[in-house]
């Protein structure tokens, strides 16, 4: 059995957290008609800092999301070449977007 790191611990930790917070709130609601204020901010929260330590989990076994389907169709050369090219294309179109939004507001 493999050992566990630290964000793979977190994420089965707020994944328990968020199964049992809403499960009390289910069963007070329905037993006790009653239904606690915060569980839904709670739940919210937690499933971002979720998704946040599987970005990091999901990058460090590089299984992340993504156009591998077709990525992994090119030959080598190509493959290289989107190292060259697409990387700076990608940072640019994201720089850009930042950069729009800003003035926007």
């Amino acid at each position: 059995m493999k050992k566990l790191k630290i964000e793979e611990v977190l994420i089965i930790i707020i994944l328990g957290i968020m199964a049992l917070v809403d499960f009390v709130n289910v069963l007070s609601r329905y037993i006790f008609h009653f239904s606690f204020a915060a569980t839904e901010e709670i739940t919210v929260n937690l499933f971002v800092w979720l998704t946040v330590l599987g970005i990091a989990v999901a990058f460090e076994r590089g299984s992340h999301l993504g156009m591998n389907t077709l990525f992994d169709k090119f030959p080598k050369s190509l493959k290289a070449g989107y190292n060259y090219f697409g990387y700076p294309c990608n940072i640019h179109l994201c720089n850009g977007r930042l950069l729009c939004n800003k003035r926007c507001y």
